[in-house]
C-alpha cells in the first residue's frame, strides 16, 4: 500500500492503482478486513483523480459496505463522500445529494465539524446545479458558519464564492458584489491566487450584470494579469472575451 501512495502522491494514479490492486490481493487472502477496506478507499479515489467515476462508485460501495462491517465511521463517511463527488462528476445530482446527505449525518454523528462543513458545502453546490438557487445559498451559510468557527479560511472563501453565484443567478447583483468582495479579501489573505483570479472574474461579472462595464473591466484586467502570472491559459482567454465584450458594450470597437 505504500508503494501506491507513494505513486498517488507523485500523481502516477494509474500506478498507484497496480499497487493498490497488488496490496487488496493479499489482503484478502490473508484475512486483512482494515487492509481490504483502506484499499477499497484508496481505488476510490485513486479511480476519481482519473475522473473514472463509475469505478469509483464501485470501489466505494465495495469500502462502504466493510465500513459498515467494522462500524468504521471515518471510512463510511468518506464512502458517502466519494460517492456523492462520483454522482456529481456523472452529473446525477439527485442521487449526489442522497449521498452527502448521508455523509453530513454520519459527520456530526462523530462530531467531526470539518467534515460537517464539507457537507453542506457539498450538498450547495449540487443543489446549485440542480436549479435549487435559495437551498444552495441555505447550505453556503451553514457551511460558512461551521468553517468560521473552526477558522477554516480556505472553505470561507468558497462558501462566499457560492454565495456571490447564488445572488449573481438572482440578479441581486449588489449582493453578489458584497460576496465576491469578501472571497477575494480572505484570497489575498491566504495568498490564494488562483482564488484571486476568480474572484476578479466574478467581480468583472457582477458589475457587468449592473452595466457598469469600466468597473468590470478594471477587474477583468486584474483577472488576465494573474492568470497570465499562473499560466492559466483558459482564464486568460476567457479575460480576453470579457474585455472584449465590456468594450463592444462601451463602443470601443478598435
Amino acid at each position: 500500500m505504500g508503494l501506491g501512495n507513494a505513486c498517488f502522491g507523485l500523481g502516477n494514479f494509474r500506478g498507484a492503482i497496480e499497487y493498490y490492486e497488488k496490496s487488496l490481493g493479499i489482503a484478502k487472502e490473508t484475512g486483512n478486513k482494515k487492509g481490504e477496506l483502506l484499499n477499497y478507499s484508496n481505488l476510490a479515489n485513486a479511480y476519481h483523480s482519473l475522473a473514472d467515476f463509475r469505478r469509483t462508485i464501485e470501489y466505494s460501495k465495495k469500502c462502504l459496505r466493510i465500513s459498515k462491517e467494522m462500524r468504521d465511521a471515518e471510512i463510511e463517511l468518506r464512502c458517502y463522500m466519494n460517492l456523492g463527488n462520483a454522482y456529481s462528476g456523472l452529473g446525477n445530482y439527485n442521487k449526489a445529494v442522497e449521498y452527502y446527505e448521508k455523509s453530513m449525518k454520519v459527520s456530526r454523528e462523530i462530531g467531526d465539524k470539518e467534515a460537517e462543513s464539507t457537507c453542506y458545502m457539498n450538498l450547495g453546490h449540487t443543489h446549485y446545479d440542480l436549479g435549487h438557487v435559495n437551498r444552495a445559498a441555505g447550505y453556503y451559510e451553514k457551511s460558512l458558519k461551521i468553517a468560521k468557527e473552526i477558522e477554516d479560511r480556505a472553505s470561507e472563501l468558497e462558501c462566499y464564492v457560492g454565495l456571490g453565484h447564488c445572488h449573481y443567478k438572482l440578479k441581486h447583483f449588489n449582493k453578489a458584489i458584497e460576496y465576491y468582495a469578501e472571497s477575494l479579501e480572505i484570497g489575498k489573505e491566504i495568498g490564494e491566487r488562483a482564488g484571486q483570479m476568480k474572484c476578479y472574474k466574478h467581480l468583472g461579472n457582477a458589475y457587468s450584470g449592473l452595466k457598469k462595464h469600466r468597473r468590470a473591466i478594471q477587474y477583468y484586467e486584474k483577472s488576465l494579469e494573474i492568470a497570465k502570472e499562473i499560466g492559466d491559459k483558459v482564464t486568460e482567454a476567457g479575460s480576453h472575451g470579457n474585455l472584449g465584450s465590456s468594450y463592444y458594450e462601451l463602443g470601443s470597437l478598435s
